[in-house]
């Protein structure tokens, strides 16, 4: 039975190829060499299934034919820190190489890459490196934990207002059931017994109860502007409206009256004096109308 042995390929550039011919070879630029199999080799080289030993010296078995020949340490940008920057290339000889000379390179080549990852000079560039690196993630930590804080928080707060809300919605829920007891029409108390929504027939009994002569501001329809030099029936209006704890009530120069106007008149309306109360049982405008002289 044969003896294996080991297949050292290698490149040599055209001095190489010239000097291959000169010296009896076939002056190609790929050189192929057979050897005895040897720990060193062994240890460079790649063994298939078959069991055949290849070692590609100066290049590899890919198209590009680039080996590795040194590299050093980089800032990485893709969020793992620090990386290695390798240097590629196809290496040519320049002339006819032996098994030892070629065994003795890639060796080289070898030690040159291990002896990078601990070279003094790039610890000390991998230690800043990684010092840089710790201060974006403890800063990207406390901006998530800043941002938690602030979920929290928001999420707090909404749970707080909604609570509030839903309080307010059932004490006005009571206090209307309440109010409809004591003052609400036969009509109003048999709806509501009966299940029906009357909310808008609630709010219209109870403000012209509670505000005789003001309008519901329904639909929103009215508009104003400030008003200066009020008259005195605005101004006691307005003083006994605050008097009775309604702090959402003002003096208004009414440019827009509370309901839908071109129903009753060619669509002109005269802006006129009025009192504004809004905020009304949480949610509505009341408006009344005065029919005094503007003093501006």
């Amino acid at each position: 039975m044969a003896v294996k042995k080991a297949r050292i390929e290698y490149l040599l550039d055209e001095a190489g190829r010239k000097k291959s011919l000169l010296a009896g070879g076939d002056g190609k630029e790929l050189q192929v060499v057979e050897a005895d199999i040897t720990p060193e080799i062994i240890n460079l080289a790649k063994v298939d299934g078959e069991g055949n030993v290849l070692l590609r010296v100066g290049f590899s078995g890919n198209s590009s034919r680039r080996v590795i020949v040194d590299k050093k340490p980089v800032k990485m940008y893709d969020g793992k820190g620090w990386g290695w920057l390798e240097e590629d290339r196809v290496h040519f000889f320049d002339e006819p190489q032996s098994v030892d000379s070629l065994v003795a390179w890639e060796q080289a080549r070898v030690k040159r890459l291990k002896a990078a990852e601990t070279d003094p000079a790039n610890l000390e560039i991998i230690a800043e490196l990684e010092a840089e690196h710790a201060i974006r993630e403890a800063q990207k930590a406390e901006s998530e934990a800043r941002q938690a804080a602030n979920r929290a928080k928001e999420a707090a707060e909404r749970e707080a207002r909604e609570a509030e809300e839903k309080a307010m919605k059932e004490e006005r829920e009571r206090e209307k059931r309440q109010w409809i007891d004591q003052h609400g029409s036969n009509y109003l108390k048999k709806a509501t017994k009966l299940g029906y929504d009357c909310q808008r027939q609630y709010v219209t009994e109870r403000a012209a109860r509670e505000f005789p002569g003001f309008t519901v501001d329904f639909n929103n329809y009215a508009d104003w502007r400030s008003r200066s030099c009020p008259s005195e029936e605005a101004l006691e209006l307005l003083e006994d409206i605050l008097n009775r704890g309604f702090k959402d009530a003002k003096i208004v120069w009414l440019t827009a009256p509370p309901y839908y106007w071109s129903r009753y008149s060619d669509g002109h309306y005269e802006a006129r004096e009025a009192v504004v109360v809004g905020d009304y049982l949480g949610r509505y405008t009341l408006i009344k109308e005065l029919e005094t002289e503007d003093c501006e």
